[in-house]
């Protein structure tokens, strides 16, 4: 055997398996990124694993045969330091080759038959067995129980998203796979990776619901972004699981992540659950982060049944949101004529001001809202009620150019000749010919 040959080749392979190996974790990691989170066991990632493996211990291999025969060979140190170029007297047939270079071609055979040894056991590797997370969307529990009892490393399965088999059967409304992973003594209180658990993703599927709370799913429990299930249920429309919930012990006072409260959820989302709540223990007067209770949402939602149950259960009708709003005021801004006449009917001052001295009528002209200005001047609002600086509605109607607002204030009665603090009238306000004859 040429010693010298030997010498040079190997350290060709072990550059060449370096930089195979090197393109293989390249590999590895782009299409990682796009494993399918349904995938249940990550085979193709292990098993890609495993190439790499072989890969490495090809290179190591070839790197301790490198050292065998360094000191079994007896190549002394002397020339292994000075790395000189190969001559003639060598055995080589050319000195222009170094000895890297030298060894490349002999080497190369090799290294080709290792990177599709290597790539050929991956792919082979890859076609994974069947996960039982592939009976989840169709398929019967037999099929999956059979899996389950084959391996018995399958309770701690999950697939990309961080749901057990479990939650991933409830989320699909599967009552048959649900129940029988129960039955196998699954762990119904156990979390995703967000903290949720199968109660959680059971929520459009009553049936499950109930049968999960049967088996002692905790009906409180808040996942990292400080939801309940009831909070999830409100949200997804589901009047049925939130009925369960509830008769669980659900806790109906509860903000969730954002301060959003179970009420104001129903009342926003239009869920006919108000009365539910209520007799549930909601407290009608639970207040946001924003200080806005589920009248305020009531009343931007023109919610009339909400409105009705709320104040016939006490809401308190006169409470002012952080921005100082009351009821009133949100069904002023936004139209709510039904909501506006209820809350009137219970005893609210049609007048009620907020500490800017801004009136529910004032609201309405802001919004240029001639039908709720009417309204509430036909329900007894000041029509020259007066400002912080001493403005009144027709001066804000004015300067904003609000046609509307200015024709139902005039008929209402407004004077255009009240001065306001800068010693101004609605009717000297009015620069154009159209806002002058609009004051007549």
């Amino acid at each position: 055997m040429n010693y010298l040959l030997f010498k040079s080749r190997v350290p060709a392979g072990l550059v060449l398996l370096g930089l195979l190996e090197l393109f293989l974790l390249l590999v590895y990691g782009y299409f990682a990124q796009d494993m399918n989170e349904a995938d249940g066991v990550p085979g193709g990632m292990v098993l890609a694993k495993i190439a790499l493996l072989l890969v490495g211990l090809g290179w190591s291999g070839l790197f301790l045969l490198y050292l065998f025969g360094f000191r079994w060979l007896g190549i002394n140190r002397e020339r292994w330091g000075n790395g000189r170029a190969m001559t003639h007297r060598d055995g080589c047939p050319s000195s222009d080759h170094s000895a890297l270079g030298y060894g490349v071609p002999g080497v190369f055979p090799v290294a080709i038959g290792l990177a599709m040894a290597a790539l050929g056991t991956a792919v082979f590797l890859s076609q994974r067995a069947p996960s039982p997370f592939d009976f989840v969307e169709s398929g019967s529990f037999s099929q999956m129980e059979a899996l389950l009892r084959a391996d018995a490393a399958s309770v701690r399965w999950r697939n990309g998203r961080g749901m057990t088999l479990l939650m991933a059967a409830a989320e699909a409304g599967r009552m048959d796979l649900v129940a029988g992973l129960v039955r196998l003594g699954r762990d119904v209180n156990a979390t995703d990776r967000n903290g949720r658990t199968a109660l959680a993703y059971a929520i459009e599927a009553p049936d499950v619901t109930g049968l999960l709370l049967q088996k002692g799913a905790k009906v409180n429990h808040v996942d990292e972004t400080g939801e309940a299930p009831l909070h999830l249920a409100i949200g997804r429309q589901s009047k049925a699981v939130v009925r369960l919930l509830l008769e669980y012990g659900a806790y109906a006072n509860r903000h969730d992540g954002e301060g959003n409260d179970s009420l104001s959820m129903a009342v926003k989302s239009g869920l006919e659950v108000v009365d539910l709540l209520l007799v549930h223990g909601a407290n009608p007067d639970f207040a946001d982060r924003a200080g806005e209770t589920a009248l305020h949402h009531a009343a931007k939602a023109d919610n009339l049944a909400a409105a009705q149950a709320l104040i016939a259960a006490g809401a308190d009708a006169t409470r002012v949101s952080m921005q100082g709003w009351t009821p009133l005021h949100e069904a002023a801004m936004n139209g709510s004529l039904l909501v506006a006449a209820v809350l009137l009917k219970s005893g609210v001052d049609v007048d009620i001001a907020n500490q800017r001295s801004v009136t529910p009528l004032g609201c309405a002209v802001y919004n240029d809202d001639k039908v709720m200005v009417d309204f509430l001047l036909g329900q007894g609002a000041d029509v020259n009620k007066r400002g912080n600086l001493g403005e009144t509605y027709l001066h804000m109607a004015i300067a904003g150019h609000k046609y509307g607002s200015i024709a139902a204030l005039t008929k209402g009665g407004a004077d255009p000749d009240i001065t306001n603090d800068a010693g101004l009238t609605a009717r000297k306000m009015a620069q154009t010919e159209e806002l002058r004859l609009s004051l007549k």
